[in-house]
């Protein structure tokens, strides 16, 4: 059993295991690494992604705006174009937001496991 929610909260989440797509920022740490352009939260779209390049295999997860919190069990949803978000709100650390339309979101970190986070 565990703890479902629709946000993905990005600070201080640093596992040793992380890799950021060229040009994203890391999460920040602590409150000095909070600034306008370290992403801080946002809906979870999450999913199955190459583990050397971070290239999106299938979305598992998404509740981001124009989702109903769905799980993709058995149905593989290969490229956003496939999935129901509209957008996902991504807040930085300076306490601004941004809205990522669905044909801006793209996988901005992953975990070598081959996990996704799609913002």
């Amino acid at each position: 059993m565990g703890i479902i929610s629709a946000y993905n909260w990005y600070t201080n989440f640093r596992p040793s295991n992380l890799r950021f797509a060229p040009g994203e920022r890391p999460w920040p740490r602590n409150q000095q690494e909070c600034t306008s352009n370290r992403a801080f939260i946002s809906h979870d779209v999450s999913g199955s992604v190459n583990a050397g390049t971070g290239a999106l295999i299938e979305i598992s997860y998404d509740a981001s705006h124009g989702s109903r919190g769905d799980v993709y069990n058995g149905v593989v949803v290969s490229e956003l174009a496939g999935a129901k978000t509209l957008d996902n709100p991504v807040g930085y650390s300076d306490g601004h937001v941004e809205y990522n339309k669905k044909m801006n979101m793209k996988v901005r970190a992953w975990l070598s496991s081959g996990w996704g986070f799609i913002y």
